[in-house]
């Protein structure tokens, strides 16, 4: 486990398939420290000689603004 297998197995699927993704903020809320992403995704994947498969869902990202000034995530989460 871990990232290398995180990203073996993405570089598989990546090889497999033809991929396309699009995301649209609807809304971001910023509070000192804190911001709140609020979006709507679409996500396509076509495998080799196959059909492609669409996804649309939702999407929330949390973050929180690090001591040099960068946004980190500190959750997220996503639906369809």
């Amino acid at each position: 486990m871990g990232l290398s297998a995180i990203e073996a197995d993405l570089s598989g699927f990546l090889k497999a398939h033809k991929a396309r993704h699009r995301t649209d903020i609807h809304e971001i809320a910023i509070d000192g420290n804190i911001a709140v992403e609020r979006s709507s995704y679409t996500h396509e994947f076509t495998p080799t000689g196959g059909e492609t498969t669409t996804e649309i869902g939702k999407h929330v990202i949390a973050y929180r603004r690090s001591t040099e000034g960068t946004w980190l995530i500190q959750w997220e989460i996503w639906n369809t």
